[in-house]
Order: structure tokens, then sequence, then C-alpha cells
């Protein structure tokens, strides 16, 4: 029944190695992940090469590993031909039941389920071949619906997420082709990178965005990342009645990174309570939007009520969508030290 959808995605099998783009940070770490028997979860903010990892992630086990093109299979579940089988607990045992007859691969199977939360109950297939098979799965999905956490509950303990965050400015510098190869390289090109780094504070790391030259569709670009998170991730994910409130308080976020924040500042501000405001921000973080970081204190209790500074996914989201015109190029490099110490 599946068998058309599946060999037109796997594509790998008919000898060609997918278009990698720059090999990003993350693969290493699934490398190192790979003999461990676990689940690996990619998770991370919408846009920032999930997909793009896992063709890289394909690539290295058929050219570096030697691993035979009909061991690994790839199944994007957000494509319209699984669209209708989304609610058939069986629909995700059938397809992989198609390629076994299909491929017949001998010893361990690399399956790649590329927007799993497409299918509710993707769990229940993975749970179960897991258990009866030689199978390492690799699971993407949409950071609000495919949290590590959950994972991780679901599956009791069998999973590990590997993050994937936009570029970092060295993922960046390459994605511009500057040569930062050795300490030599780097004094050459010191004026090229220093207007590298004056433009990745402003534009940010996200990959599309990095091969776009004109300002203004950059900007539309990554308000539109935001709203798609905010109105088609949290909002019907977390059953939100009060949306404009979500989009009000994140651009007032987005506008103070890098700055001190409290809940009941906020309540004030956006004329919600306390608890609301506390669900809306961890929102935010379980989406990979914003961050928060207590004050450092000498208990628990103290580091739980302290005021909180607030950090964002990415400097050129905060740049376009933050209310008014004035820049923090401090607060925009502080935002990047946060986020080059959390990947």
């Amino acid at each position: 029944m599946f068998e058309p959808v599946v060999v037109d995605q796997n594509v790998h099998w008919k000898g060609s190695l997918y278009s990698e783009g720059i090999r990003r940070e993350a693969l290493a770490q699934v490398i190192s992940l790979l003999d461990l028997p676990h689940i690996l979860s990619i998770v991370g903010v919408r846009r920032a090469g999930k997909s793009t990892l896992v063709k890289q992630i394909i690539n290295y086990l058929i050219r570096d590993r030697g691993i035979h093109p009909g061991n690994i299979l790839f199944l994007n579940l957000e494509t319209p031909q699984f669209s209708r089988f989304r609610m058939d607990i069986t629909a995700l045992e059938q397809a992989f039941e198609d390629y076994l007859k299909l491929v017949t691969p001998e010893g361990m199977i690399y399956c790649f389920l590329d927007e799993a939360q497409f299918f509710p109950e993707w769990y229940i297939f993975v749970k179960s071949r897991y258990e009866q098979q030689n199978i390492k799965f690799i699971i993407t999905g949409s950071n609000s619906s495919l949290l590590s956490s959950e994972l991780i509950t679901l599956l009791s303990g069998r999973a590990l997420p590997v993050t994937v965050f936009p570029f970092s400015f060295s993922e960046f510098v390459r994605c511009k082709q500057i040569d930062i190869g050795d300490p030599v390289a780097i004094l050459r090109e010191r004026h090229l990178l220093r207007n590298a780094f004056d433009g990745y504070l402003v534009n940010g790391g996200f990959p599309e965005i990095a091969f776009i030259e004109s300002d203004q569709i950059r900007k539309e670009i990554l308000v539109m990342y935001a709203r798609n998170i905010l109105y088609q991730d949290i909002t019907p994910r977390f059953g939100i009645k009060k949306a404009l409130e979500l989009e009000n308080l994140f651009y007032y976020l987005m506008s103070n990174v890098a700055s001190v924040v409290t809940y009941n500042r906020l309540s004030s501000l956006v004329s919600l309570n306390d608890k609301t405001i506390k669900d809306f921000v961890s929102y935010f973080s379980d989406a990979y939007l914003l961050f928060t970081v207590d004050a450092y204190g000498f208990s628990v209790r103290e580091q739980i009520k302290s005021p909180k500074k607030v950090y964002a996914i990415d400097t050129g989201m905060v740049h376009a969508t933050a209310f008014g015109l004035s820049e923090n190029t401090g607060h925009a490099i502080e935002n990047v030290v946060f986020l080059e110490l959390k990947r």
C-alpha cells in the first residue's frame, strides 16, 4: 500500500547522496550516539535545520560507515501521501512492512521518522519495533509537539535528545565561505569576520536567512517563523484562549532580551495573572523561542523566587520582532554568548 511513497522518499537507495549544505555541528553529537541502543530524538525550533541534519546523518552512514543504503529507511510523515492515514494506528507498521518486502535488509536498520508528530500514536510503533528488532530509530519533529521530555516519558527513558539550534557564528561564517581553518587564517580574515559578526547579530542564524540579501524579506520571514510557532504550534497545542495576549507577551520579551524581568511586572503590562504569565513563558521555552535563567541563590527557593533573565533563540528574530527601532548591541552579544553556552 505504501510502496510508491517509500520508494520516492528514499532516493539514496538508487546510489545517490543528499545535498548537505553547511555541515552542522550537531552532527558530531549524533555520530557519538549512533552506537548506543537508545532512540535519538532530534528537537529544536522550527526551521533550524533538523531535516538537513538528517540528510547529513544518512550520507555519513553510507559514505563513512559503509552502511548499505537499503538498511536506511527515511519516512517524511508530513507529506500528503501519509495525511489520510494519520489516525490509523497500523499505518506506520504497514509502511515498515512494505519497506521490508521491497528491500529485505540484513543487519542493523536505521529508521528515520521525520515530522513524527503528524502521527499522534507514532510512539506505539516505535516502542513495538524497538523491542522486537535490531533497529536504530532517529525521530525528528516540531519541538512543540515532539519535545524531548515528552518523548523520554512516552518511551520510558529509551530516548536521547539532540537539540538543533540555528547556525552558530562558526557555522554562519562557513556559510559565508570565510576561511577560519587556523589562527593565521582568522588573523588574515579578521576584518571580514568583524563585518560577518555585525551581520550575525542583526540577522541571526536561521539557515534560510543566511542566504537572503534583502533586509525586508529577511524580516518578513523571521516574523512569519515566530507567528507560525505562536499560532500553529503553541496556541492549538496548549489550547490558548488569549492568543493576542500570548503574542503581545512574546513581543515584549523579545524587546527585552538579556534583561531582568519579574512575573509581577509582566502581569501588570499585559493584563494577565501571574500563573498565566508563568504558563506562557514556559510554552515559549518548550517551543525553543525564549529561555529564562534564574539569578544565582544559595537555595532552590531563593532561585525560584528571584527575577529572571530572558534570552531568545535567535538575535535575528529579536531584531525582526522587537518593539521600536532602537538597538542594544550589548544585549545582542550577551544573547549570542548565552546560546553558545546552551548548545
